[in-house]
């Protein structure tokens, strides 16, 4: 940069300045008359115009010009900044008889100001106002008139400063307005007159600094107030006439008492402000002092601060007017000079906020005290008073200047029209004398001996609460604040914003909307043909359509559609839309070159255009014409409240599960990695924390909590210059954030930056009284905290003792009665007539501070080491100190950092402090629960609900203290706890224990009810499965209590007593529950056969080992007595079970069987289904019938048992017709499994062995389920129609007949390697049934949505998953409701005169497709 060259006593720039015209002028004849004008600048008169007529209403063209030079000798850049050029027009009057010499008198002054040289302007044109004498004639012209001007031009052959030097150089400005309640000695209007002076110091260069000094001060009696905004006047006050001493341009305009700086900042000093202004006298200046400083200069005011924030600024008072000033004394005067000084006080302004970031301005009142200058040293480090200095100096009036006009005789002429605030404040020609203190001569003593004797008249500056209103400001901050742009920019540096996912083209958009007007279009045409065509037939009370009729009128429109040529017209119409899906939504412009890709593409696109087909119809033929959209089963906001309950359970996996489901939903919330990223901090993680936080910063730069959680991180890892960056931007993101000033103020309190920390905690605390004064509590201005602890104090040493009482029992471990001590609950007291107590005399200090602000947002996101830096701010802050919310916050730091034993005695205190916070009691049981003294916890949880005012979160009180009851056995009061949980904030856990307290209860249906609502809310959770099972067990239901018990098991139930307690009730209810391998292989595993053993009586363990009666082909056959050890592992079974267990597995782990038991079945796909299982069962019975004379199948012949072909027809024809045979066909996959079967009963027959076990014996075992869910979803009659498949009529027991069949097969004589090509078709035969299935998928991706487990009933507002749970889809499949949007239309379409509009549209749709293909 280059360096500030500052000019010489050679180097100078001239200045000049013309006076072009001056217009309005008016002579004292009212005529004609001859005047001149005169300039004057720093004392000096510059010239004088030539003597020109001035004619009426006419203006004079003086052309005057004139000038000086400004360098660092007599006119120095200081000069220009606070001096005005004065313009004075004298009227020369006519001469008189015997007058020897010209009279003059002044018509008017201007003062030009020279600061648009120092801004860098070469040329400068305005248009002054000339103001008004009190000799001049045109006084009276009042303000609409037109006035006297001068029209002038000021330039400079270069400029003053360069560029360099501007943007090095600064402008001061001080200003010295008023000092309010000043000493009752200062009488108005009597005695002599006094000047009212103020003093202080500042550093125009590097080398030396300038006393400033404001004289003519006016003294002013109270009772009204000064104006609001009124006129600054320059620093020479009588030297102008009245009206040119205010400088152009400029007012003093008051901020509110709350956003000033300075001493009285507080609700007692605003008060006696307000008060001082309105009724205590005053002496007021108004007057604006500017320095031109340098760069030594700016560097040494700077240094100067750093070095002392207190800036002495000294007052006086002084007889006679006028500044005592120094001259030829001799030292022996020098004593007596000192105490010359009357009503000596200084007040300390604090500059610090001048080195604040981009801080240009302060203004504020402060105190004035007795001057003593041991104070003066040891608060500012200056030795000396700038008065007493001021005092011995010589007389400053330089050498050769002129006296100004408004000083000549002809000003002193009319001494009457001098306002008689001006009175008295003329220099006088003589020294001073000594000054009478109190009516005594003070003596020359030392200065050592005037403190001793005390600065009497300056004590009553402290009397009467004397304080100064300053204002200092600077053109250019002191120290630069980095601008919002640049930190932006920084922020992007560091953390890289992500670019947002790629909308959609809208070419797409529009090709799929123009579609679906196309569709809505054919339907209302293929609508009013029908009513053309069979109108009257549709007219209400007439009888519902036959199958036949139905046929026949498709047929007949069919025709219709088909004869008029509005068939292609359809096709036409359509044409255009579907190419351009091809093109634009699609994206395929080129002619395919493989015929398999170009079929693929065809069944995509004919896929597609069904799917919007749908999404037509549905908007047409829906009662509701709102759009709407399906909102997702579980919210973000469910998700992250489970997240929190989890993390309260300390499952710390289970809940990243939920945030990374929040994330799974929306990648682009930056919420939800913020909260990932705060878990991450309650884990202790803070690199994964610093992830998501830079995560969410990247998705949205604007963030404001990840800014500074990422500031905050920063700071913790040392790496401070992003840190200051992080919090920084925090600030610029919203001003009016309280925790990102307190943030960025503690982060400077860590770097020892005094002046940067207070910066930043002031305008934190403003921030945070703005926010309180715009929204006050409802309750008043004392606010809720305050008037809990001023209501109901009647009795109140009473009411305090038993509260002291309850407390001391609490701490101690004894319990408290509910009745006595603390009963007094959020304003409402025990007496109907409670006693408020008056406010205190002065307003309370805030119920909270920024650090307490603070620290809220900083235990919400764990961010603990930074709490207790807050939390230390905390006690040293004036407003703070160890309250009930410290103590409650610092309970809660000490709890998450497991310090229970500290976050006792915090509680302790904060009981002590606010008996009635809720907060309080809720934190006390929270820690009692955890330290397992759940007596005291219960205690605490009944008092916290209790209150009227609920606490910050109830959901873990309801939560913990329903677990109390549970585990004392009071289910009673379980049940309601829980309840108001789930009314409040329903979760999985308050579900789960609303079912276990009915279970407990008896109450069985409302126990399942609550269970299957929990189950909704997460299907995972194992303790939900266990008490599902048992409820099932109480109610008989077998096959639904092996369902949950199989969920319990998968999901790792670990409750030992539950397990225990389902094992009693099996031998209780005589039932045995199995595990899938164990209902696959008939076997228990070693796990349950042991419960078992220890649970079943022995004569039941007897009984198990008799014959069993098990129906073969229509005779009795008993079963061996083969007890579970005598199988071996080379037997059949076991090779099977155990080599298919793989296949098994991704056979019920495909989409489909999952949707199944899930409740979620399509009607047309379970059609389809069950014609593939109707050729497969044909195709494998042909081949039993063919083989079953086979020495190595016969064993396995049971037709009246197992085979399924009759009853799959009747099934078939339940759901196509008496035609059914003309309507099915069998698909590819279904093919090549029937293929296959044919193939091994011609070739090798012993393998049909591996299709007959995998069939069958999974129809005896999983199929009993599906017969279960299927019948409830499509809501199948009762009495079995469409499920004959399910129903094995020549078997009693299933389990004794799989028994038997495995007995058979295991005594099949068969070696080796045809057992390992039995379970290799086995295998072989499961893919095949993958296949079928995956078929199944394909074709469920193009039907719509017709029976699911709709209209399942949700517990609240919240809606639960419920295609995660298979129970709840079993159980409520059958309850009917409406759960998609298009089921309206679905409904209409289930009519006969739907179908027939659906069976065109789809032919349609059939002919558009085949007209692609060609």
């Amino acid at each position: 940069m280059e360096p500030f060259q500052a000019t010489t006593g050679d180097e100078t720039v001239p200045v000049q300045i013309t006076v072009l015209s001056g217009s309005n002028l008016k002579g004292s004849k009212g005529k004609s008359f001859f005047s001149f004008l005169r300039a004057e600048f720093n004392g000096a008169i510059l010239g004088e115009s030539q003597k020109l007529e001035a004619l009426p209403d006419q203006s004079v063209e003086y052309n005057f010009t004139c000038g000086f030079d400004c360098g660092d000798g007599a006119n120095t850049r200081d000069d220009i900044a606070h001096r005005p050029v004065i313009l004075t027009v004298m009227e020369i009057l006519p001469k008189e008889k015997k007058q020897k010499e010209e009279r003059t008198i002044v018509l008017g002054q201007a003062a030009l100001d020279l600061l648009p040289l120092l801004h860098g302007q070469c040329i400068s044109n305005c248009v002054t106002l000339l103001h008004l004498t009190p000799e001049s004639p045109g006084e009276t012209v009042s303000e609409g008139s037109n006035r006297p001007t001068l029209d002038v031009t000021i330039c400079v052959s270069e400029p003053l400063l360069s560029d360099v030097q501007l943007g090095q150089s600064n402008l001061l400005k001080i200003t010295v307005e008023t000092a309010y309640s000043v000493p009752e000695a200062w009488a108005t209007g009597t005695g002599p007159p006094f000047n009212y002076v103020a003093a202080l110091q500042v550093p125009l260069s590097a080398e030396k600094e300038q006393t400033l000094l404001f004289s003519n001060g006016v003294l002013k009696a109270g009772g009204e107030r000064e104006p609001l905004s009124r006129p600054k006047k320059w620093p020479l006050g009588p030297l102008l006439a009245p009206g040119a001493q205010f400088i152009p341009g400029t007012s003093i305009d008051m901020d509110p008492i709350e956003m000033e700086d300075g001493d009285l900042t507080g609700v007692k000093g605003r008060e006696f402000h307000t008060e001082a202004e309105t009724d205590r006298k005053r002496v007021s200046w108004d007057t604006e002092r500017r320095c031109f400083l340098d760069p030594g200069a700016v560097a040494s005011l700077t240094q100067h601060i750093e070095d002392c924030r207190l800036w002495p600024v000294e007052v006086m008072r002084s007889a006679q007017g006028g500044i005592p000033k120094g001259g030829k004394a001799g030292k022996d005067k020098a004593a007596e000079e000192e105490a010359l000084i009357s009503f000596h006080g200084v007040a300390y302004v604090d500059l610090a906020p001048l080195l604040y970031p981009g801080a240009k301005r302060i203004r504020g009142a402060y105190r004035l005290c007795p001057f003593y200058e041991s104070d003066l040293q040891a608060k500012t480090k200056r030795n000396t008073s700038i008065l007493r200095d001021s005092m011995r100096a010589p007389a400053a009036q330089p050498k050769g200047r002129v006296p100004s006009a408004l000083g000549s005789s002809q000003w002193k002429a009319a001494p009457t029209k001098i306002p008689e605030t001006q009175k008295g404040t003329k220099e006088p020609k003589d020294p001073p004398k000594k000054l009478v203190t109190q009516g005594k001569t003070l003596p020359a003593e030392s200065v050592a001996e005037v403190e001793t004797q005390g600065n009497v008249e300056g004590q009553m500056y402290t009397e009467a609460g004397t304080y100064i209103v300053i204002e200092i400001s600077l053109e250019k901050s002191l120290v630069p604040k980095r601008p919002p742009e640049e930190l932006a920019r920084r922020v992007m540096e560091l953390i890289p914003p992500r670019p947002p996912l790629p909308r959609l083209p809208v070419g797409a958009e529009r090709a799929v909307q123009d579609y679906q007007a196309q569709v809505t279009s054919v339907v209302g045409q293929v609508l009013e043909q029908y009513r053309q065509l069979f109108g009257a037939a549709m007219m209400p009370g007439s009888p519902p359509l036959n199958p036949a009729t139905q046929e026949e009128r498709k047929s007949q429109l069919l025709a219709e559609l088909n004869y008029s040529g509005r068939y292609f017209a359809f096709k036409e119409q359509m044409k255009h839309s579907v190419v351009r899906i091809v093109r634009e939504k699609m994206l395929r412009t080129e002619v395919f070159s493989d015929q398999e890709q170009l079929q693929a593409f065809l069944s995509q696109l004919y896929v597609f255009l069904v799917d919007e087909m749908h999404v037509a119809l549905n908007k047409t033929l829906s009662s509701d014409t709102q759009e709407m959209q399906q909102r997702p089963l579980l919210d973000s906001a469910q998700l992250r409240h489970f997240a929190r309950e989890a993390e309260l359970n300390k499952n710390y996996a289970l809940a990243d599960q939920y945030y990374q489901e929040r994330l799974a939903q929306d990648r682009q919330d930056p919420v939800h990695w913020f909260d990932y990223g705060a878990f991450h901090m309650l884990t202790g993680d803070h690199v994964k924390a610093q992830e998501c936080f830079h995560q969410a910063v990247s998705v949205k730069q604007s963030h404001l909590p990840s800014v500074l959680m990422c500031g905050v991180l920063a700071g913790i890892g040392g790496r401070y210059e992003e840190a200051e960056t992080f919090l920084e931007r925090g600030t610029c993101l919203d001003p009016t954030s309280v925790v990102a000033w307190t943030l960025f103020g503690l982060f400077y309190e860590s770097q020892e930056n005094a002046i940067q920390a207070e910066m930043a905690f002031l305008e934190a605390n403003k921030q945070l009284r703005a926010t309180l004064a715009s929204s006050p509590p409802s309750g008043g201005e004392a606010g809720p905290e305050r008037q809990r602890d001023e209501v109901l104090q009647q009795d109140k040493e009473s009411v305090t003792s038993d509260v002291e009482e309850d407390t001391e029992s609490l701490m101690n471990g004894s319990k408290v009665s509910q009745e006595g001590g603390l009963c007094v609950q959020d304003g409402e007291a025990p007496n109907p007539e409670p006693v408020v107590l008056k406010p205190p005399a002065s307003s309370p200090r805030l119920k909270t501070t920024i650090y307490m602000e603070t620290v809220q947002f900083l235990l919400q996101n764990n961010a603990l080491q930074m709490a207790q830096r807050a939390l230390a701010q905390q006690l040293l802050c004036p407003d703070g100190g160890p309250s009930s919310s410290y103590h409650l916050a610092l309970a809660r730091l000490q709890l998450l950092s497991g310090e229970f034993g500290c976050a006792e005695a915090s509680l302790k205190e904060a009981l002590n402090g606010s008996l009635q916070n809720p907060d309080v009691w809720a934190l006390s049981g929270h820690l009692h629960y955890l330290m397992g003294n759940f007596s005291k916890a219960e205690m605490c949880y009944k008092r916290t609900l209790d209150f009227v005012t609920d606490a910050s979160d109830t959901h873990p009180i309801y939560l913990r203290l329903g677990d109390i009851y549970l585990q004392e056995g009071q289910f009673e009061k379980a049940k309601p706890t829980y309840l108001r949980g789930c009314k409040s904030s329903p979760s999985c856990l308050t579900w789960l224990g609303v079912g276990i307290a009915c279970y407990r209860l008896g109450e069985l249906t409302e126990a399942e009810d609550a269970l299957t609502e929990a189950n909704t809310l997460n299907n995972a959770h194992p303790e939900v499965w266990g008490y599902l099972s048992l409820v099932c067990l109480r109610t008989g239901r077998q096959l639904e209590a092996e369902q949950c018990y199989k969920y319990a098991i998968k999901l790792d139930l670990q409750k030992e007593t539950l397990w225990q307690e389902i094992t009693e009730l099996q031998a209780q209810e005589r039932i045995l529950l199995r595990t899938a391998e164990e209902e696959e292989l008939g076997e228990v595993s070693d796990k349950q056969v042991g419960q078992t053993d220890r649970a079943m009586p022995a004569e039941k363990m007897e009984d198990s080992g008799k014959e069993q009666e098990v129906p073969n082909g229509g005779e009795l056959v008993y079963e061996e007595k083969e007890a579970e050890e005598s199988v071996r592992p080379e037997d059949l079974s076991e090779l099977l079970a155990a080599g298919t267990k793989d296949s098994h597995d991704k056979a019920e782990n495909t989409q489909f069987v999952k949707d199944f038991l899930r409740g979620r079945i399509r009607r047309e796909l379970f059609k389809l289904g069950t014609v593939a299982l109707y050729f497969t069962y044909t195709a494998m019975e042909e081949e039993i019938e063919r083989n079953k004379e086979h020495p190595q199948y016969a064993p396995l012949y049971f037709p009246a048992e197992l085979h399924r072909h009759e009853a799959l027809a009747r099934d078939v024809e339940y759901f196509y017709g008496e035609d059914w045979e003309s309507q099915i066909s069998c698909s590819p996959a279904t093919q090549r499994y029937v293929d296959r079967i044919h193939e091994v009963g011609q070739s090798d027959p012993v393998l049909l062995v591996a299709h007959t076990y995998t069939r069958y014996m999974g129809d005896l075992s999983g199929g009993q389920v599906l017969k279960k869910v299927a019948q409830r979803a499509m809501k199948l009659p009762a009495t079995g129609e469409g499920l004959n498949f399910y129903q094995f009529d020549g078997i009693n027991s299933a389990k004794a007949f799989k028994q038997l069949y495995r007995s058979r097969m295991n005594e099949l004589e068969l070696d080796g390697p045809t057992k390992e090509k039995i379970v290799a078709e086995a295998n072989m035969a499961f893919q095949f049934n993958v296949e079928v299935f995956s078929e199944l998928e394909e074709i469920g991706k193009t039907v719509q949505d017709e029976v699911l487990d709709a209209g399942l009933p949700v517990h609240g507002d919240k809606q639960g998953d419920i295609s995660k749970c298979p129970y709840y889809a079993t159980k409520m499949a059958a309850s009917g409701g409406a759960a998609y949007i298009s089921q309206v239309a679905m409904a209409a379409l289930r009519h006969p005169t739907g179908q027939v509009l659906l069976a065109s549209w789809v032919a349609i749709m059939a002919g558009l497709a085949a007209w692609y293909l060609m």
